[in-house]
Protein backbone atom coordinates (compact mmCIF):
# COMPACT_ATOMS: atom_id res chain seq x y z
CA UNK A 1 0.00 0.00 0.00
CA UNK A 2 1.07 3.23 -0.61
CA UNK A 3 1.93 5.95 1.59
CA UNK A 4 -0.89 8.18 0.11
CA UNK A 5 -3.16 5.32 0.02
CA UNK A 6 -2.51 4.77 3.66
CA UNK A 7 -3.39 8.08 5.16
CA UNK A 8 -6.82 7.73 3.15
CA UNK A 9 -7.29 4.19 4.19
CA UNK A 10 -6.65 5.80 8.00
CA UNK A 11 -8.94 8.84 7.55
CA UNK A 12 -11.89 6.41 6.62
CA UNK A 13 -11.20 4.88 9.76
CA UNK A 14 -11.05 8.18 11.95
CA UNK A 15 -14.43 9.41 10.20
CA UNK A 16 -16.55 5.61 11.00
CA UNK A 17 -14.99 5.55 14.76
CA UNK A 18 -16.32 9.48 14.49
CA UNK A 19 -19.82 9.04 13.38
CA UNK A 20 -20.12 6.12 16.48
CA UNK A 21 -18.72 8.20 19.13
CA UNK A 22 -20.90 10.93 17.81
CA UNK A 23 -24.13 8.35 18.13
CA UNK A 24 -23.13 7.09 21.83
CA UNK A 25 -22.60 10.89 22.74
CA UNK A 26 -26.41 12.10 21.09
CA UNK A 27 -27.79 9.03 22.88
CA UNK A 28 -26.33 10.09 26.36
CA UNK A 29 -27.13 14.00 25.80
CA UNK A 30 -30.94 12.44 25.27
CA UNK A 31 -30.87 10.05 28.01
CA UNK A 32 -33.25 8.06 25.85
CA UNK A 33 -33.33 5.67 23.12
CA UNK A 34 -32.58 7.23 19.43
CA UNK A 35 -35.45 7.10 17.08
CA UNK A 36 -35.48 8.10 13.38
CA UNK A 37 -35.03 11.53 13.77
CA UNK A 38 -31.81 10.68 15.43
CA UNK A 39 -30.95 8.08 12.62
CA UNK A 40 -31.40 11.17 9.76
CA UNK A 41 -28.78 13.47 12.09
CA UNK A 42 -26.55 11.17 11.80
CA UNK A 43 -27.06 9.89 8.67
CA UNK A 44 -26.93 13.69 7.06
CA UNK A 45 -23.71 14.04 9.47
CA UNK A 46 -22.38 11.08 8.00
CA UNK A 47 -22.60 12.00 4.56
CA UNK A 48 -21.13 15.32 5.40
CA UNK A 49 -18.18 13.65 6.80
CA UNK A 50 -18.02 11.40 3.75
CA UNK A 51 -18.10 14.61 1.57
CA UNK A 52 -14.74 16.06 3.64
CA UNK A 53 -13.28 12.56 3.31
CA UNK A 54 -13.73 12.83 -0.79
CA UNK A 55 -12.45 16.17 -1.18
CA UNK A 56 -9.82 15.35 1.20
CA UNK A 57 -9.18 12.16 -0.88
CA UNK A 58 -9.03 14.53 -3.78
CA UNK A 59 -6.36 16.55 -2.62
CA UNK A 60 -4.31 13.76 -1.05
CA UNK A 61 -4.25 11.77 -4.89
CA UNK A 62 -2.82 14.63 -5.93
CA UNK A 63 -0.31 15.29 -3.46
CA UNK A 64 0.68 12.22 -3.94
CA UNK A 65 0.24 12.37 -7.79
CA UNK A 66 2.89 15.27 -7.22
CA UNK A 67 4.83 13.46 -4.87
CA UNK A 68 5.37 10.91 -7.49
CA UNK A 69 6.38 13.03 -10.34
CA UNK A 70 9.02 15.08 -7.88
CA UNK A 71 10.19 11.62 -6.99
CA UNK A 72 10.27 10.48 -10.16
CA UNK A 73 12.12 13.72 -11.39
CA UNK A 74 14.65 13.53 -8.93
CA UNK A 75 15.68 10.12 -9.70
CA UNK A 76 15.86 10.94 -13.06
CA UNK A 77 18.51 13.68 -11.97
CA UNK A 78 20.15 11.70 -10.26
CA UNK A 79 20.55 8.78 -13.11
CA UNK A 80 21.65 11.98 -15.00
CA UNK A 81 24.21 12.65 -12.68
CA UNK A 82 25.20 8.88 -12.57
CA UNK A 83 26.05 8.92 -15.86
CA UNK A 84 27.31 11.96 -16.63
CA UNK A 85 30.11 11.17 -13.53
CA UNK A 86 30.18 7.76 -14.77
CA UNK A 87 31.05 9.59 -18.26
CA UNK A 88 33.68 11.95 -16.98
CA UNK A 89 35.38 9.03 -14.98
CA UNK A 90 35.64 7.29 -18.10
CA UNK A 91 37.39 9.91 -19.84
CA UNK A 92 39.77 10.47 -17.14
CA UNK A 93 41.06 7.08 -17.04
CA UNK A 94 40.95 7.02 -21.21
CA UNK A 95 43.49 10.02 -20.85
CA UNK A 96 45.23 8.61 -17.72
CA UNK A 97 46.05 5.74 -20.24
CA UNK A 98 46.93 8.05 -22.83
CA UNK A 99 49.46 9.93 -20.45
CA UNK A 100 51.04 6.63 -19.48
CA UNK A 101 51.68 5.24 -22.66
CA UNK A 102 53.20 8.94 -23.54
CA UNK A 103 55.54 8.37 -20.83
CA UNK A 104 56.41 4.84 -21.82
CA UNK A 105 57.16 6.01 -25.04
CA UNK A 106 59.61 8.54 -23.72
CA UNK A 107 61.04 6.52 -21.73
CA UNK A 108 61.71 3.66 -24.00
CA UNK A 109 63.54 6.59 -26.33
CA UNK A 110 65.02 8.37 -23.64
CA UNK A 111 66.49 4.30 -23.03
CA UNK A 112 67.29 4.24 -26.38
CA UNK A 113 69.05 7.48 -27.05
CA UNK A 114 71.37 6.37 -23.85
CA UNK A 115 72.16 2.89 -25.10
CA UNK A 116 73.12 4.77 -28.84
CA UNK A 117 75.25 7.56 -26.29
CA UNK A 118 76.76 4.31 -24.64
CA UNK A 119 77.85 2.95 -27.96
CA UNK A 120 79.06 5.70 -29.38
CA UNK A 121 81.10 6.47 -26.36
CA UNK A 122 82.31 2.55 -26.31
CA UNK A 123 83.96 2.88 -29.78
CA UNK A 124 86.10 5.67 -29.58
CA UNK A 125 87.35 7.92 -32.02
CA UNK A 126 90.65 6.62 -33.74
CA UNK A 127 91.25 8.75 -36.82
CA UNK A 128 94.10 10.12 -35.14
CA UNK A 129 95.69 6.42 -34.07
CA UNK A 130 95.33 5.45 -37.88
CA UNK A 131 96.94 7.14 -39.44
CA UNK A 132 100.25 6.90 -36.93
CA UNK A 133 102.88 4.82 -37.88
CA UNK A 134 104.67 2.35 -35.04
CA UNK A 135 108.51 2.06 -36.93
CA UNK A 136 110.46 3.58 -33.66
CA UNK A 137 109.98 3.76 -30.38
CA UNK A 138 109.27 7.49 -29.88
CA UNK A 139 106.39 6.69 -32.35
CA UNK A 140 105.28 3.53 -29.75
CA UNK A 141 105.31 6.26 -26.98
CA UNK A 142 103.22 8.50 -28.77
CA UNK A 143 100.68 5.78 -29.29
CA UNK A 144 100.73 4.51 -25.68
CA UNK A 145 99.87 8.01 -24.43
CA UNK A 146 97.07 8.69 -27.20
CA UNK A 147 95.66 4.94 -26.08
CA UNK A 148 95.97 6.02 -22.38
CA UNK A 149 93.36 9.26 -23.44
CA UNK A 150 90.76 6.50 -25.20
CA UNK A 151 91.57 4.15 -22.36
CA UNK A 152 92.83 5.09 -19.13
CA UNK A 153 94.93 2.82 -17.13
CA UNK A 154 94.07 0.13 -19.33
CA UNK A 155 97.90 -0.77 -20.00
CA UNK A 156 98.65 -0.80 -16.62
CA UNK A 157 95.76 -3.24 -15.90
CA UNK A 158 97.15 -5.41 -18.40
CA UNK A 159 100.28 -5.48 -17.40
CA UNK A 160 99.57 -6.28 -13.91
CA UNK A 161 97.51 -8.74 -15.18
CA UNK A 162 99.78 -10.41 -17.59
CA UNK A 163 103.25 -9.43 -16.76
CA UNK A 164 104.81 -12.03 -19.48
CA UNK A 165 103.54 -10.07 -22.71
CA UNK A 166 105.94 -8.37 -24.80
CA UNK A 167 106.06 -4.59 -26.32
CA UNK A 168 104.90 -5.95 -29.64
CA UNK A 169 102.18 -8.13 -27.63
CA UNK A 170 101.05 -5.25 -26.18
CA UNK A 171 100.90 -3.00 -29.25
CA UNK A 172 98.55 -6.04 -30.72
CA UNK A 173 96.82 -6.14 -27.76
CA UNK A 174 95.74 -2.44 -27.96
CA UNK A 175 94.92 -2.06 -32.01
CA UNK A 176 92.51 -5.24 -31.67
CA UNK A 177 91.09 -3.58 -28.16
CA UNK A 178 90.83 -0.26 -30.87
CA UNK A 179 88.89 -2.42 -33.45
CA UNK A 180 91.71 -2.35 -35.87
CA UNK A 181 91.76 -5.04 -38.70
CA UNK A 182 94.44 -7.03 -39.67
CA UNK A 183 95.52 -4.44 -42.93
CA UNK A 184 95.37 -1.75 -40.79
CA UNK A 185 97.54 -3.77 -38.10
CA UNK A 186 99.87 -4.27 -40.84
CA UNK A 187 100.03 -1.02 -42.24
CA UNK A 188 100.81 0.93 -38.58
CA UNK A 189 103.39 -1.37 -37.67
CA UNK A 190 104.98 -2.03 -41.10
CA UNK A 191 104.49 -5.50 -41.42
CA UNK A 192 102.95 -8.25 -43.15
CA UNK A 193 99.66 -9.79 -42.66
CA UNK A 194 101.32 -13.35 -41.77
CA UNK A 195 103.17 -11.19 -39.10
CA UNK A 196 100.03 -10.10 -37.65
CA UNK A 197 98.06 -13.45 -37.76
CA UNK A 198 100.98 -15.61 -36.47
CA UNK A 199 101.52 -12.34 -33.48
CA UNK A 200 97.58 -12.75 -32.74
CA UNK A 201 98.78 -16.40 -32.20
CA UNK A 202 101.18 -15.92 -29.94
CA UNK A 203 99.26 -13.11 -27.84
CA UNK A 204 96.64 -15.85 -27.69
CA UNK A 205 98.78 -17.78 -25.99
CA UNK A 206 99.96 -15.88 -23.68
CA UNK A 207 96.36 -14.81 -22.51
CA UNK A 208 95.77 -18.64 -22.39
CA UNK A 209 92.95 -18.87 -24.73
CA UNK A 210 92.18 -22.09 -26.32
CA UNK A 211 91.48 -20.25 -29.63
CA UNK A 212 92.86 -17.47 -31.83
CA UNK A 213 89.32 -16.74 -32.28
CA UNK A 214 88.19 -16.19 -28.84
CA UNK A 215 90.76 -13.30 -28.56
CA UNK A 216 88.69 -10.43 -29.90
CA UNK A 217 86.20 -11.29 -27.64
CA UNK A 218 88.33 -11.65 -24.40
CA UNK A 219 90.37 -7.89 -25.54
CA UNK A 220 86.95 -6.13 -25.99
CA UNK A 221 85.43 -7.26 -22.91
CA UNK A 222 89.12 -6.57 -20.80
Amino acid sequence: MMRGEFFIEMHRYDTAQYVLLDAKKRYLQLNRPLDASDADYLIAKGHNQEKDLIVKEKGLAEALAQLKAQELEQSQTALKNTQTALHTTSQMLQLKDEFIEMLQIKIQQQSLLQQASDTASAVPNTSNLRQMKILTDSDWLLFRQRCDIHFPNLIDKLKTNHATLSSAEVRLFLMTKLHFDLGEISEILGISKDSVYRGRHRLSKKLNLPETADLDEYVQGF
